[in-house]
Parts: C-alpha cells; sequence; structure tokens
C-alpha cells in the first residue's frame, strides 16, 4: 500500500493551540494492525536507517529512544533494524509510570510527565525515534540532558512524521550546534501544520530546565529482566505465544509486547487503547469508547472474533472496564495474562 494510505490527519480534543493530529496506520489506534502493515513500517523505517549510515558510520554503542506511547512501536522497529545490521544497540522507552531513571515533561501532553530509565551500558551516540516530531521541544530538552550526562556529540532523529516549520528546525538544530552537539533527520513525511500557532521562539526558553533524575526503585511492573522498552535491551522477545488469532486489544504501555506478539501470530491483529483524545470525525473515525476518564478506543464497530485484552499488571482496573465496556456494546474479551506470557523466560 502507498504509503499516503497510511496517514490520518485528525482533530486534537480540548487543544486550541494544535487542533490538528496524525496518526499512521502502523500505530494501531484507528483499527486493527497486523504483522505485514508493521513489516511495511519497518521497511520505510530501514530505508531512513540505510540513508543515514551511508551519511554518518554508527558509533559503537548506539542508544535507540522511543517516548511512549506512539514511540514504541517506531523505536521497537528501528531497533529490530539495527540488530539485523549487526549494530550493538541499546532501546529504552519512556514511561508515565513511577520508576527510576530521568525525569521530563512533554508539556503539550494531555499526559505530559515520563520517566527515561537510564541505558546499562555508556552509549555512544543516540537515535530518537518517533512517530511525529511537532515542534521538537520535547526531544531537544531531553537530547540535551542526556548528551551532558553521557558526554554525546552526535544525534540520529528519525521520525514517521516531522511537522516543524522551517523556523522551528532552525532553532532546534542551532541550539544543539551551541553544545558542540550535531545532529541529522530523517522522516518519512515531511509537512508543518498549518496550525502551529505557538510562538517560534518558545522552544529555545528554558531548554535546559524541568529535567530531573529520580531513584525509585522498580516496581514489579517493571519486569527488570524482561521488559522491553523500559529496560534497556540488547535481545529481542521471541518465545511468546505462536498459536493466537483474532484481534488483541492493548492498553497504553503494553504496546511493546502487542507489536511482538502479531509480528509472531501471522493470524493475529492488534488495535491499541490509547492515551490520545481525538474527535470523531465521521472519515477516519467513525466511532469512540473512553475508558476510565482517559483511555480512548476507536472505531470499535467493526470487529472480528475472537478478541482478547493485553495490559501491564498496573493497569489491570482499567482492563476490567475495557472489558465491561466492551460486552454492554456486544463485544466478548478475553484477558491474555501479561505475566503467563513472559514465563518462557
Amino acid at each position: 500500500m502507498n504509503l499516503k494510505e497510511r496517514v490520518h490527519w485528525l482533530q486534537r480534543e480540548n487543544n486550541p493551540h494544535r487542533k490538528t493530529a496524525i496518526t499512521f496506520s502502523y500505530l494501531g489506534k484507528l483499527k486493527p494492525t497486523n504483522g505485514q502493515e508493521i513489516q511495511e513500517c519497518q521497511n520505510y523505517l530501514q530505508s531512513l536507517l540505510f540513508q543515514s549510515i551511508l551519511e554518518n558510520p554508527v558509533s559503537k554503542y548506539p542508544l535507540i529512544i522511543g517516548l511512549t506511547e506512539s514511540g514504541i512501536i517506531p523505536s521497537a522497529l528501528m531497533y529490530q533494524n539495527a540488530k539485523e545490521q549487526g549494530i550493538n544497540a541499546q532501546w529504552l522507552c519512556s514511561t508515565r509510570r513511577s520508576a527510576a531513571g530521568i525525569c521530563f515533561s512533554e508539556t503539550h501532553s494531555h499526559s505530559p510527565n515520563h520517566v527515561l530509565p537510564l541505558p546499562k551500558e555508556q552509549p555512544t551516540e543516540l537515535w530518537f525515534v518517533e512517530d511525529e516530531i511537532t515542534t521538537g521541544r520535547t526531544i531537544l530538552k531531553l537530547a540535551l540532558h542526556l548528551c551532558s550526562l553521557f558526554n554525546i556529540k552526535y544525534i540520529r532523529f528519525f521520525a514517521l512524521a516531522d511537522t516543524r516549520s522551517n523556523m522551528q528546525i532552525e532553532y532546534f538544530t542551532n541550539i544543539l550546534a551551541n553544545d558542540n552537539i550535531h545532529c541529522h533527520t530523517y522522516s518519512l513525511v515531511k509537512k508543518e501544520y498549518s496550525d502551529n500557532i505557538e510562538n517560534q521562539n518558545s522552544l529555545i526558553q528554558k531548554t535546559k530546565n524541568n529535567i530531573q533524575v529520580t531513584t525509585i526503585k522498580d516496581s514489579d511492573w517493571l519486569f527488570a529482566k524482561f521488559r522491553p522498552s523500559v529496560k534497556a535491551q540488547f535481545e529481542i522477545l521471541t518465545n511468546l505465544s505462536t498459536n493466537l488469532f483474532g484481534i488483541v486489544f492493548v492498553i497504553g504501555e503494553a504496546i511493546d509486547i502487542g507489536i511482538r506478539l502479531v509480528q509472531l501470530n501471522p493470524l493475529l491483529s492488534f488495535q491499541h487503547i490509547t492515551l490520545s483524545p481525538w474527535v470523531v470525525d465521521k472519515t477516519n473515525i467513525l466511532s469512540r469508547l473512553q475508558i476510565c476518564q482517559k483511555y480512548y478506543f476507536y472505531n470499535y464497530k467493526e470487529l472480528k472474533l475472537p478478541v482478547y485484552i493485553l495490559s501491564d499488571p498496573i493497569d489491570r482496573e482499567i482492563e476490567l472496564a475495557a472489558k465491561y465496556i466492551f460486552a454492554q456494546e456486544g463485544i466478548q474479551v478475553n484477558s491474555l495474562e501479561l505475566n503467563s506470557l513472559l514465563t518462557a523466560f
């Protein structure tokens, strides 16, 4: 399928400064996504990686970073691409849970507070892999802090979509250059939002503030040895269930397990129960369910059985609420226990 057919332009709810939103069918937020579509996305990201390598050889220990939730899938796929190329990369994603690591805020977000766990090994360069770079302010702040912390001087930014203005890109690059940090950006879609009315100068204000390091003890939900996206990984999960078919609804940050399930189960698709609040536009979004006042599920009226649901143990109450709401709509959902999925380890 043509890349343009995978792009969906939406309207954000209750965000007057950023009314326009973008998502990709690969992320599974509007309808189920299968392994074939995930492979297509991985191939596109691989082309960006190859372009990047041709321009700048990879150093010894790159650290791949994605921001939860939407950055989990593209960063996971880029990590797999890196491993296939023999690149000794680590992969981490931020979490909105209480955890040890670097605390930062995504100020424009409906759920702004993040923690990025610290990597096991000293990285030699950073790769930020995102679904979208909107203004770049959040990753710029985080990049400056990480470069200072690890004495890093080179960053690669990869995105499915880069919607910054030319002025924002110039500011972004110059701020990094002021700290002797070089960077390159690679994206599949480059289109500036017409309603991005934020002050351009806001990108350079307080860029080094609001970053803290916490030492909270990791809770059980992090699965210290096995949890893919919140502990630096050198291996890819392989020993998951391979006899599933139908659709699995994945809540929030458990999407890192969901993506591996569909890669290992050709007859399985996933759809994300997400924090992203979008307007029912009768074009891309025909119906919407709200779960626990903060999670959303779109286009629920066209689903196939059987249906499973997957969540982190910390989200058990959300899972139970979702199962009840789906039952009210005539959709019976069976739980997939995350603990049992990981017993192979």
